[in-house]
């Protein structure tokens, strides 16, 4: 009698290490989702910002190329009526100041844009190198809980309960110390994407600050260039 209870309660305690067992792994398998998705998701604002730096380097393009062919119209004008006037030698040389500043723009631009899409693949491939360490952790807790199993089947069935219990109950604690730690490491992942994506929001802005500043500083020459050339045509 005592023994066909020792064998029920055995049963009930495989039964539930069992249900456990299975949990656990629908809660890995929704994280592993909830993680692809996020990769999606952080894909797709990586394609969008993608585009509107190019959107805005081609607006630039097209106004620096507008001002370039003002400028080269206010000095041939200029060289028409006076080709030894001050005026247009400054029309001149800030026409090639301006051209060297855009090109070097354009260059850094370049750059910026190179090492930040090395180090979003450097960032996918810790991820994956990452996902991949936890799988194996995953995969051992698992067959260390189904050898636990097999072990309690083939024991005696006299054998104390706690002690069949023992090596799955590890197991089990071996899976959810691996689900916190793939917790732990993808919620440092997600902040430091996010660290650097505010950083080089910042970095875009004052970009776009220095170009506005730019752009002003050439309007501000070429009204002066005008101002000048009404003078010197009304002299």
């Amino acid at each position: 009698m005592q023994q066909h209870q020792q064998q029920q309660h055995q049963q009930q305690q495989q039964q539930h290490q069992q249900q456990q067992h299975q949990q656990q792994q629908q809660q890995q398998q929704q994280q592993q989702i909830k993680q692809q998705q996020q990769q999606q998701q952080q894909q797709q604002q990586q394609q969008q910002q993608q585009q509107q730096q190019q959107q805005e380097q081609q607006h630039q393009q097209h106004q620096h190329q507008h001002q370039h062919q003002q400028q080269q119209q206010q000095r041939q004008q200029q060289q028409q009526h006076d080709p030894e006037s001050p005026a247009a030698a400054a029309a001149a040389a800030a026409d090639d100041d301006s051209v060297a500043a855009a090109d070097k723009e354009k260059k850094q631009k370049k750059e910026k844009k190179e090492k930040k899409e090395k180090e979003n693949k450097q960032k996918q491939e810790g991820g994956l190198t990452i996902e991949a360490d936890i799988h194996r952790e995953a995969a051992a807790a698992k067959t260390a809980a189904a050898a636990a199993a097999a072990a309690d089947a083939a024991a005696p069935q006299t054998a104390a309960p706690a002690t069949a219990a023992a090596t799955p109950a590890a197991a089990a604690a071996a899976a959810a110390a691996a689900a916190n730690r793939k917790k732990e490491k993808q919620k440092t992942a997600e902040e430091e994407q996010s660290q650097q994506q505010q950083q080089q929001e910042q970095q875009n802005q004052e970009q776009q600050q220095q170009q506005q500043i730019k752009l002003q500083q050439q309007q501000q020459q070429q009204q002066q260039q005008q101002q000048q050339q009404q003078q010197q045509q009304q002299m």
